[in-house]
């Protein structure tokens, strides 16, 4: 459902061309850095926790204002077909300010960021979501050609994914497969909380 997802870093004091996506929209998600995302004559300062959605046929460029340290994003994309109500305008969201919903799959601390009433078409939502120290998530499964990528920004965790136990490090990515009946959960072990960005197709 996604037509594609990203983790890109940016080196200090480089930026990226101007580019237009003209059947695709975007967003853009900061996990470390400081810079500037810049569109039209708009120009917002950006840093961690920082979501941007981008809607098709806007250009847009960032920056990594720092002299010293790299600019860390993650970029997701779907595809528009024809017919969709995309978005029309560019969003701006400071995850850390949004509402916390608390207790989801037991342990979940969840902040959702865009869902289909920001113009998403294909992607059902994009999350936020915290595991607490020492703490595991109920294993679920989900509905037939129902998918979840969960991609670890911050910690690492163990991942239960169907008859598996794997060691899930910072910086990788797993996708819950369509199949209706391969349970997941994610277990932390560790003295400090894990944080996730996912985004879901239900």
């Amino acid at each position: 459902w996604a037509s594609r997802f990203n983790r890109a870093q940016l080196e200090s004091g480089a930026q990226t061309p101007v580019i237009t996506h003209e059947n695709e929209q975007e967003v853009l998600y900061v996990v470390r850095g400081e810079g500037t995302f810049q569109s039209g004559g708009r120009s917002e300062a950006i840093g961690p926790g920082l979501a941007i959605l981008i809607p098709a046929g806007v250009p847009h460029l960032l920056r990594n204002t720092s002299i010293t340290a790299p600019l860390e994003v993650l970029w997701l994309a779907e595809q528009l077909d024809d017919g969709v109500s995309p978005a029309k305008e560019l969003l701006l969201r400071d995850t850390r300010k949004l509402p916390i919903a608390v207790g989801a799959h037991w342990v979940h601390v969840g902040r959702t960021v865009f869902t289909k009433h920001d113009g998403l078409t294909k992607i059902d939502a994009v999350n936020i979501a915290t595991i607490p120290t020492m703490s595991i998530a109920e294993p679920h499964s989900h509905g037939v050609n129902q998918e979840e990528v969960w991609y670890q920004m911050h910690g690492s965790s163990y991942l239960f994914l169907g008859r598996t136990l794997r060691l899930q490090p910072e910086g990788t990515a797993f996708m819950c497969p369509p199949d209706g009946c391969t349970p997941h959960s994610s277990i932390n072990i560790t003295n400090n909380p894990v944080d996730f960005f996912f985004f879901a197709h239900w």
